[in-house]
């Protein structure tokens, strides 16, 4: 499908239309860890443009003050804490906790403050305690990035 076919489909469907940010946004990179970000690794690839744009992102959101998360896939070694997901997707019991797998990309420089959600499955809220992260810090806007961020 092309761009233009694209816009069309949204356009039916009236998707897509602009809206305005609240007035306590955060900004929630979504997996962008080097077992994502890594082209040698198994599920990795080389995300190099988008790894720049979010750095762009986050140059703004940091000079504002605006609030940063980060969430990140990481298992035990046995991979019991992964539920039946990684029966679906064995390769990602590579993506280990305490591992560089599991870290932050590190062209990102996360911050000492820039709190990190670690997560066993694909959603960033099931099982996780980022609700109550964006509750507490009054977050009425979530701008969302990363690697896998259906």
């Amino acid at each position: 499908m092309s761009d233009e076919q694209a816009r069309q489909v949204y356009a039916a469907a009236r998707l897509g239309q602009s809206f305005e940010l609240g007035s306590r946004p955060a900004v929630l990179v979504v997996d962008f860890t080097c077992g994502f970000t890594d082209p040698t690794l198994a599920i990795g690839s080389d995300l190099t443009p988008e790894i720049e744009a979010t750095n762009r992102l986050l140059a703004v959101a940091r000079r504002g003050g605006t609030p940063v998360v980060f969430t990140a896939i990481g298992y035990q070694p046995d991979g019991r804490d992964g539920g039946i997901w990684p029966q679906k997707f064995p390769a990602l019991l590579d993506l280990q906790i305490g591992d560089r797998t599991s870290e932050v990309d590190p062209r990102l420089a996360r911050r000492e403050d820039e709190i990190v959600v670690m997560k066993k499955g694909a959603s960033a809220f099931f099982g996780t305690n980022l609700s109550a992260i964006l509750v507490a810090l009054h977050v009425d806007t979530v701008v969302l990035c990363g690697a896998t961020t259906s």
